[in-house]
C-alpha cells in the first residue's frame, strides 16, 4: 500500500509496549484519507519482542463524519 499510495500510508513502528505482561512491538498502519478501495483507517499490529509473533491485531474505521474518532472494526 505504501507503494501504491506513498501519501496516504502511514507505517510507524512503537517497541516496549506492554499487553498482557508481554513486551511487544506495535506496528501501525495508517491512512489519513479515506478512500473506496481502502479497509481500514489504522491497523495495529502487536508482535511479542521474545516470541517474534503476533498476539493482538485491531482494524479501524473511519467516524462518520471528519474528526470523529477511528471506530473499532474487529
Amino acid at each position: 500500500e505504501r507503494a501504491t499510495d506513498p501519501s496516504n500510508c502511514i507505517v510507524t513502528e512503537e517497541h516496549g509496549v506492554e499487553l498482557n505482561g508481554r513486551t511487544c512491538r506495535v506496528i501501525r498502519v495508517r491512512h489519513p484519507e479515506k478512500k473506496p478501495d481502502l479497509e481500514f483507517s489504522l491497523a495495529e499490529i502487536f508482535v511479542d519482542e521474545e516470541l517474534q509473533i503476533p498476539i493482538r491485531y485491531a482494524g479501524y474505521g473511519w467516524g462518520d463524519k471528519p474528526g470523529d474518532p477511528d471506530q473499532l472494526l474487529e
